[in-house]
């Protein structure tokens, strides 16, 4: 079937619909992990066009800005977090994260992501302060566990312990 597809679809109307897609996903990710009490009427509609066409670019990272600059969520700035953890910048995952703290001040998974970011530093200290920030929120955040676990690994391990 995918094989009739193949041929029977032009390449324009399947980067239009991989867009379509894409923006039905971040759409109803939004409505997945909006804030308790959030209605679904308020999902950002308007960052979706935009969101849609960076996706089509595929730029993860220009996809999480745009919504975090449209529609300024937590969680959106959570996303933008992590897009700019798994390209290596670190330092704008932390500046992303704090973002979502200043919009939801007891927000784990920021502090989780802030975690992560000071991993990616060797900044073991600051990295354990996170990962325990993440876990006073939430305490059964496994990923918080890990990386609090790894921190402390990682820092014992450099001071030859």
């Amino acid at each position: 079937m995918e094989e009739n597809l193949e041929n029977s679809t032009t390449n324009g109307s399947k980067i239009a619909l991989a867009v379509v897609v894409l923006a039905s996903l971040a759409g109803g990710y939004w409505l997945m992990n909006r804030a308790p009490g959030t209605p679904a009427s308020a999902t950002p509609i308007s960052a979706v066009p935009a969101a849609a066409a960076a996706a089509a670019a595929n730029d993860p990272i220009a996809v999480a800005e745009t919504l975090a600059k449209s529609s300024p969520t937590p969680e959106n700035f959570l996303n933008l977090s992590l897009a700019y953890d798994r390209a290596g910048r670190h330092d704008d995952t932390i500046v992303a994260a704090k973002e979502a703290l200043k919009l939801r001040p007891a927000y784990a998974e920021a502090w989780n992501n802030i975690a992560s970011a000071y991993e990616g530093m060797q900044r073991w200290d600051e990295a354990i302060q996170a990962a325990q920030q993440a876990l006073a929120i939430k305490p059964d955040l496994q990923l918080a566990k890990n990386n609090l676990a790894w921190s402390l690994a990682q820092k014992a391990k450099s001071q030859g312990k």
